[in-house]
């Protein structure tokens, strides 16, 4: 039963990362200013085209499951255009990212900074275009996703390793500053912008249980970033491969954000593991021994086992949470999948192999 239900989930993230392509395709094609679009798309285009796309399932499921519709059935233009607008608002907010923790090569090829710059505009623009197509309420609120956003931005600009007062700290505090003025406006309410698209799609805006499965996805978002916190420390090599390019890896540590994994690991560490971590800040690249030695805090502190756990144990919770709304449907089950991924995920794999290596590197040295 399991099975079949993880597998019809995927069905449905294939499904609809082709109905989205195709969708993008057509906006393109119809708006006035498509094909120069495309020259400042075509990094972004690229690297989701044929890809599954989570923001727009999790809308479409959300939409099932306040309907009752079937995952299986037909997806009608407008409820498309609206998971687009979930895709076009993200990939706003990830090129700002390139440009703000200098990833995606926006360092050291001044035409990819450039580009980058114009596509963040535009992609904000046709986000709430193709939603204002819908209706303004929808644009509206693809706005107030993005100015959440903005509010995440600011607080992240006061909150680097280099300020100790971060880590002095104690970890309630911590984690309800990251969670309240970070993570949740940053990442939880664009990953619930879908659910809430969905809800007003369905006329079920003001029902407890849109209500109850928006705040649901709030958190798994806050967890989503959590996790790929976690994902920063993977280190590239042969088949251990993440979505992320070679030179963005440890970008956290270089560019001075504390994430949870980075606070346990200096809080952890003695004096001589401390000024190590400070001084990684502001490095454009790690070496070999630099990258090995923050694998080895990593594990070693106790941070990977508290982190992992964390986010393994609220993915379970929110699953239930779900299952417990009682939406009776197939779309249900799909959802409850999507928890899926705090819990098993490849991310854990490669930090586990990448240790074990790491050890048996150390062994061989001593």
């Amino acid at each position: 039963m399991k099975t079949n239900g993880r597998k019809s989930y995927y069905q449905t993230l294939t499904r609809v990362g082709e109905v989205v392509d195709e969708t993008i395709e057509e906006f393109l094609e119809q708006d006035d200013f498509g094909k120069y679009k495309r020259i400042i798309y075509g990094p972004m285009l690229e690297k989701k085209r044929g890809k599954q796309k989570l923001r727009s399932t999790l809308t479409y499921l959300s939409y099932c499951a306040f309907t009752g519709e079937s995952p299986q059935g037909e997806i009608d233009n407008d409820l498309a255009k609206l998971m687009v607008s979930t895709e076009f608002e993200l990939w706003s907010e990830y090129m700002t990212n390139w440009i703000f923790d200098n990833k995606g090569n926006v360092r050291n090829d001044p035409l990819i900074r450039k580009k980058t710059a114009v596509a963040i505009k535009s992609f904000l623009e046709d986000a709430v275009r193709i939603s204002g197509q819908v209706g303004k309420e929808y644009a509206k609120m693809v706005l107030d996703s993005s100015s959440n956003v903005t509010k995440a931005f600011v607080f992240e600009f006061e909150r680097e390793t280099t300020n100790k007062r971060v880590f002095e700290e104690d970890y309630e505090i911590f984690l309800r500053e990251y969670k309240e003025n970070y993570a949740i406006p940053g990442i939880g309410k664009t990953v619930s912008l879908g659910t809430d698209l969905a809800a007003l799609y369905s006329n079920k805006e003001n029902c407890s249980k849109s209500k109850a499965l928006s705040d649901i996805f709030v958190e798994y978002g806050v967890h989503l970033d959590i996790l790929n916190a976690l994902g920063d420390f993977i280190i590239k090599e042969g088949n251990l491969t993440t979505d992320k390019i070679a030179s963005d890896q440890f970008a956290d540590i270089r560019n001075g954000i504390v994430t949870l994994p980075i606070w346990f690991m200096y809080k952890r560490s003695d004096k001589e593991g401390k000024k190590f971590l400070l001084n990684l800040v502001d490095k454009e690249s790690l070496n070999k021994n630099e990258q090995s030695k923050l694998i080895k805090i990593l594990f070693e502190t106790g941070a990977y086992e508290t982190v992992s756990k964390e986010i393994k144990k609220n993915g379970r919770k929110l699953k239930k949470q779900i299952k417990d709304l009682k939406f009776g449907n197939s779309a249900s089950s799909q959802l409850q999948q999507a928890m899926t991924v705090l819990e098993s995920n490849k991310i854990y794999h490669f930090l586990k192999g990448n240790y074990e290596k790491v050890k048996h590197e150390i062994l061989e040295d001593e």
